[in-house]
């Protein structure tokens, strides 16, 4: 060592024996070398470090929410602000521990800042920007076809039915493109949901409306036998009679639903409902005359409402009566028509039962279009036994027209007239006989 390099510590000595003990203990304390580690100033790249670090774990904070605990960009913001405010605190501690320990230089305080406004910012503006992140992922997730995923965001982000525009149009979206791919139940689900659950939603309500049509008339045009037509009916006039719907739209719809009502009528037809078979048929007859559909109903039609007059014979005839009516008046150009003008004149049978007839020499029942009680004569027209044990009686094959009801007994030594009286003033009794419906006269008092 040189002669100058001695010298300098000897100096230095001299120098420290001529100041008061508490200069000299402050002046070893500012000599870096002999701070605390806590209030040593760091370096540059110790900063960096520190500073990059603390970013990185905010955005694996972030990242590791979404990845691991599959949540979403709102939840991911709300763990990454966490994060930072917790970085932001643990900066201030330390900055004050480092001044309480004598580190307090413009600069560093000035960085420890700096540190600390950041990290507070990136945690506030992580919580405070969770809720605006629903809506901003949902619009993303719409625009990649997640539509589920989409209206689940939306419903985060505070929408509500029935007003819920951006969920409506959602499901509109998804709706669509199950059509695209003729999944055409899947698709009235969606469409459905949106008029019957968001009926507030404004133009999205009235889209789907207008998908709901579009897709009965893909399903109908595709030839399908599986389709709900009862719904597709109702849905096509609701929207074929809405404000909606202009001159073009309804000459449209129209068109598809006299095809629908007519495929509808067959399906009715097959499964023996031939009522509401009729209702479809006479409904493309009279509000579609135009249509394509219009003669092939007319043609369904008759022999369906013959179908129609034979099941009611039994159980309703009077509906019977008129639907045989019917297809004389408007189907008399058809085979079923013809059918049902023999029908409405063939003969009917008539019964009864009497009462209290004698049991010795039985009587004889008989119909007749004239009688004169004062000379007991009878056209006698249509006769028939009773049974002995019932008092049952049947005219097989009655013509139709006005009977009277009398009775003949073979005595010993005469024969034995009555007629029926159906009043006091022993006016005869009057037997009406109609078309189609067999007539039974109940229990007549002999």
């Amino acid at each position: 060592m040189d002669e100058a390099t001695r010298e300098q510590p000897e100096a230095e000595n001299a120098a420290t024996e001529l100041l008061p003990p508490e200069a000299v203990a402050t002046e070893r304390l500012a000599s870096p070398e002999r701070r605390p580690l806590v209030a040593r100033p760091f370096s540059r790249g110790l900063t960096t470090l520190l500073l990059v670090g603390a970013l990185t774990l905010t955005a694996l904070a972030y990242s590791a929410d979404l990845a691991l605990a599959q949540e979403d960009w709102s939840a991911g913001a709300t763990v990454a602000g966490k994060v930072a405010l917790g970085v932001a605190l643990l900066a201030l501690m330390a900055t004050l521990l480092r001044a309480a320990r004598g580190r307090r230089t413009a600069r560093a305080l000035l960085a420890s800042l700096i540190v600390i406004v950041l990290f507070a910012a990136l945690g506030a503006g992580g919580l405070l920007f969770a809720a605006p992140l629903h809506g901003i992922q949902a619009h993303a997730l719409e625009a990649g076809g997640q539509y589920g995923a989409a209206i689940h965001e939306y419903a985060l982000a505070g929408e509500r039915p029935p007003n819920a525009p951006n969920i409506a149009r959602t499901y509109d979206e998804w709706g669509e493109h199950m059509l695209a791919g003729q999944a055409y139940a899947a698709a009235l689900g969606q469409f459905s949901l949106v008029v019957e659950r968001y009926d507030a939603s404004g133009a999205a309500t009235d889209r789907a409306a207008k998908d709901i049509v579009d897709t009965y008339t893909a399903w109908v045009q595709g030839g399908a036998s599986d389709i709900p037509f009862a719904d597709a009916v109702a849905a096509m006039a609701a929207y074929r009679t809405s404000a909606a719907c202009d001159t073009a739209c309804r000459a449209a719809v129209g068109a598809v639903e006299a095809q629908t009502r007519y495929s509808y009528g067959a399906q009715l037809v097959a499964a023996k409902d031939y009522a509401g078979a009729v209702a479809q048929f006479e409904m493309v007859q009279s509000a579609f005359p135009t249509s394509d559909y219009a003669a092939r109903a007319h043609t369904a039609a008759a022999p369906a409402y013959l179908s129609l007059a034979r099941l009611q014979v039994s159980s309703a005839c009077a509906g019977a009566v008129a639907a045989y009516r019917t297809l004389t008046t408007h189907y008399g150009n058809t085979p079923a028509g013809g059918q049902a003008k023999a029908a409405l004149a063939a003969p009917v049978d008539v019964s009864g039962t009497l009462r209290g007839f004698p049991t010795y020499a039985l009587p004889v029942m008989h119909l007749s279009r004239h009688i004169d009680p004062a000379n007991l004569t009878f056209s006698d027209e249509y006769s028939t036994t009773l049974d002995p044990r019932t008092g049952r009686f049947t005219f097989k094959r009655v013509a139709q027209g006005a009977y009277n009801l009398s009775t003949s007994r073979a005595l010993p030594v005469s024969n034995e007239y009555e007629y029926f009286t159906a009043n006091e003033s022993h006016d005869p009794y009057a037997v009406h006989v109609g078309p189609v419906c067999a007539l039974d006269l109940g229990v007549i008092p002999y």
